[in-house]
């Protein structure tokens, strides 16, 4: 999924990664790339909703606030 969103085949990314997110829901990381995939391709809102989605799932303060500037910075 990486790959396809570096090479901007962001609806191949988010089709591995939907399919990935199913069977492991509690993988943050995946659940990020996930957000990347919909960020690429334009739907912020997606994004966004993954990103706070992703928060539920990391224990880390300083990867929380992380991720609190980034959406900051993607609206």
């Amino acid at each position: 999924a990486n790959l396809a969103i570096q090479s901007n085949q962001f609806d191949k990314a988010i089709d591995r990664m939907e399919s990935f997110t199913q069977k492991h829901p509690e993988e943050a990381k995946a659940v990020f790339v996930l957000a990347e995939a919909y960020r690429g391709k334009g739907d912020v809102k997606k994004a966004v909703e993954l990103l706070e989605k992703c928060k539920t799932l990391v224990k880390d303060p300083s990867l929380k606030a992380e991720i609190d500037t980034y959406i900051r910075s993607i609206k």
